[in-house]
Formats: C-alpha cells, structure tokens, sequence
C-alpha cells in the first residue's frame, strides 16, 4: 500500500483500537489517582486536615453548647505536643475509615 491509498479498517480493528485507547486512559487516571492518594496521606496532608480540625472545633465549639478546656483552647502552634499528636492520630484514623469506605471492593487502588 502506498502513503496516498487509504486503508480501510474493519470494525473489528477499530473496535481493538478504541479498546486500547480506552485501557491507555484508564491507566493514567489510575496512575493519577495513586498519586493524589499518596499526597492525600502525607503527613503534610494529615497535618493540614488536623490544624483544620482543631481550630474548627474550637471555633465551632460555643454553637454546640460545648466549652473547651482552656488549655486547648489556643491556636495550633501552641496547643501541647500531646495534644497536636492527639488529633494527629485522630485524623489519620478518620481519612483511612474514609478511604477504606470510599475504595469498596477496589482494593487494588
């Protein structure tokens, strides 16, 4: 065949060509996903999730009737080392239920 005849392809070529774009997406998208799981567990990530965490709870408190001690009732930087690896541990322990719960019968991901 030269460069200027067109080839034909029948449907089921064209069928495995589209099959195989199809697995080539899916590929990246699962590659892309492993990626932002692992940024998701970082530990700057699960820093930031309990930093939010606890200023929001102290923030939020008063609307639920509830009154924090005062000793933790300061801001991130000056909550007791305790205190911090508390709601470190906390947090992670909610993200892991949460993708647990989220990744189903997919546990390959």
């Amino acid at each position: 065949m030269s460069g200027t005849e067109a080839r034909t392809i029948d449907g089921t070529e064209l069928r495995a060509a589209n099959a195989e774009r199809r697995l080539s997406k899916a590929e990246a998208e699962i590659e892309r996903l492993r990626g932002v799981l692992a940024r998701l567990t970082s530990e700057e990530c699960l820093e930031a999730a309990a930093i939010a965490a606890h200023e929001t709870y102290e923030k939020r408190a008063p609307e639920f009737g509830y009154v924090t001690r005062p000793d933790t009732a300061v801001p991130w930087e000056q909550l007791m080392p305790e205190n911090q690896q508390l709601m470190l541990a906390a947090n992670a322990a909610g993200l892991q239920a949460a993708l647990d719960k989220a990744r189903g019968p997919h546990e390959g991901l």
